[in-house]
């Protein structure tokens, strides 16, 4: 059985915020807990469901999306990066994206950067603006179109 020093932390930690099998084990690792104590911990806590890879990615997922406005690549690349596998983590965005609309969530961004920046006039601000939109995770070709876009609307 599990030391309850093991099993106690791991707790405390999930608690503060959701968290992937991989944090939690490095937590415990770093508190000096050995490999197979944390081991066996991480099977106890996948077995009352107190962590999941897959519920980790799609609440992130959908919190990044819709909050910080990232797009598909930034948060299969953030997901991964916390250690959710990258099977893992497309099959959460594929779940997530079935309900929110990646093109409405770009749109949301360009929106933000024009408020703040006011509309790219040139050059060097439509570069400003493409690399912005590349930095939050969308897709470069949806980029293009959009920026296209709000120069076709000024010639208008």
């Amino acid at each position: 059985m599990t030391q309850p020093g093991a099993w106690e932390k791991s707790l405390v930690y999930l608690t503060s915020r959701p968290r992937t099998e991989r944090q939690v084990k490095e937590y415990l690792l770093n508190k000096g807990f050995d490999y197979a104590e944390v081991e066996e911990t991480i099977t106890q806590l996948k077995e009352a469901n107190y962590l999941n890879d897959l519920r980790f990615a799609e609440g992130f997922a959908r919190a990044r999306s819709e909050g910080k406005l990232h797009g598909r690549f930034r948060l299969r690349r953030d997901m991964i990066s916390r250690g959710v596998s990258p099977s893992t983590a497309d099959k959460a965005l594929d779940d997530v994206y079935t309900y929110i609309d990646e093109e409405e969530i770009l749109e949301k961004a360009l929106n933000k950067w024009i408020r703040i920046n006011g509309k790219p006039d040139n050059i060097n601000s439509k570069k400003r603006l493409n690399d912005y939109l590349f930095r939050l995770g969308f897709e470069p070709q949806a980029i293009i179109s959009k920026i296209r876009a709000i120069g076709d609307s000024d010639e208008e």
